[in-house]
């Protein structure tokens, strides 16, 4: 049977450790969102400042390194190897990554793109890249930023454990993090934190999500179809397409093309016509965190249920 972070530390049952009881072996379907990192601020423990500001660190820096070398911003981003310390991801009863992201040549494709339309503002902030990557999804994503902040994670690790007396070292190793002031991957030494053995980081449960709300279907159900049957409206035309048709209306001809990851895709293309699609995305999810809490766990035993099979 999985065992929880907090029965392998012995720990008194209770909610409000502040730490995803997550299990350490196997991974539970959790993702890091780096609007709860920017916006809450719950627990004194973990820097959300320097997790936040590495963060838009790493994509302001490498949106403009597009520009100038894009190898080196293909490097960067290619960095998003899975990191099964936290426990987190979509892969059950196993610690092997499930996903491998975007390819090499998928990224290339995309960043010479972003670098021959700079007017477009692509990747001005991080949400952008889950929804025009290919093979970018939420568990990659997530991966990224955990390693964008893995030193703010690991102190906060330290920190938590050393007050509950239950700090315990393991051997030497190496992790990858981002070093903001020189603007570039760093691999520094860690000394292992076990729990029951295994090496682990806590998570902070304020910065976690059971779904990342700003996705590709959100973006061309939410966004970009409700500008489409506005402009067929304003044509003069007295029948207005629903959603549902006017969707297959609009990827049928990259279908008929066989064009791969059909939806980013058509969403790309229609950035491209209406740069202002993307703006209304960022404008929508910056007034909503302000106020909302979008798949927020609500404490920290609140666990998604895997599904049957």
């Amino acid at each position: 049977m999985a065992k929880k972070i907090q029965a392998a530390l012995s720990l008194p049952k209770k909610n409000n450790y502040g730490f995803v009881n997550s299990y350490i072996d196997e991974d539970v379907r959790l993702y890091l969102d780096y609007n709860f990192i920017r916006y809450e601020n719950t627990n004194n423990d973990f820097d959300n400042n320097t997790a936040h500001s590495k963060i838009i660190d790493f994509f302001d820096y490498n949106s403009q390194l597009v520009q100038t070398d894009l190898h080196e911003a293909i490097k960067n981003f290619k960095l998003i190897k899975e990191n099964n310390l936290t426990h987190f991801g979509e892969t059950r009863n196993s610690h092997q990554p499930s996903g491998k992201g975007p390819s090499r040549l998928s990224l290339e494709q995309l960043f010479k793109y972003i670098a021959d339309n700079p007017d477009l503002e692509l990747l001005t902030s991080p949400m952008d890249i889950t929804l025009i990557a290919p093979r970018m999804g939420p568990d990659c994503f997530s991966d990224l930023l955990t390693n964008i902040i893995f030193k703010e994670l690991y102190d906060y690790t330290v920190t938590t454990l050393g007050k509950l007396k239950k700090l315990q070292y393991g051997n030497q190793t190496e992790h990858f993090y981002w070093n903001s002031k020189a603007h570039k991957w760093e691999k520094g030494s860690f000394k292992e934190l076990l729990i029951d053995g295994i090496d682990t980081i806590l998570v902070p449960t304020h910065i976690c999500t059971k779904k990342l709300p700003y996705n590709i279907s959100k973006f061309i159900n939410g966004i970009i179809l409700d500008v489409k049957q506005q402009e067929i409206k304003n044509s003069g035309r007295k029948e207005v397409p629903n959603k549902k048709d006017l969707l297959i209306q609009e990827l049928a001809p990259y279908k008929n093309q066989g064009i791969k990851n059909v939806s980013k895709q058509y969403a790309l293309d229609s950035v491209s016509e209406n740069p202002g699609l993307l703006r209304q995305l960022h404008d929508k999810y910056d007034a909503d965190y302000a106020h909302t809490h979008h798949y927020q766990l609500a404490n920290d035993n609140d666990l998604p249920k895997y599904k049957k099979n």
